[in-house]
């Protein structure tokens, strides 16, 4: 979170958002309007995360070319 170029507060504000939707479980989707809404208003925890989720999905591809020739 601290390379996503987001102030303190923003970031305290962010992580406290999402630990409570992960609280609340299924009650989450009672609110999406406001998910929607912290993501337009702050998108750059999402753009850290996807970024973040690419680069794992790309090591992971690399690592399954790599396999096969390391067999032997």
């Amino acid at each position: 979170m601290a390379a996503c170029g987001l102030e303190d507060k923003q970031q305290r504000k962010s992580i406290s958002t999402i630990t409570e939707m992960m609280n609340e479980g299924l009650r989450m989707i009672l609110r999406l309007p406001k998910i929607r809404q912290a993501i337009i208003a702050h998108p750059e925890p999402l753009r850290w995360y996807i970024k973040r989720k690419i680069e794992l999905e790309l090591l992971m591809l690399m690592q399954l070319n790599i396999i096969p020739f390391c067999k032997d």
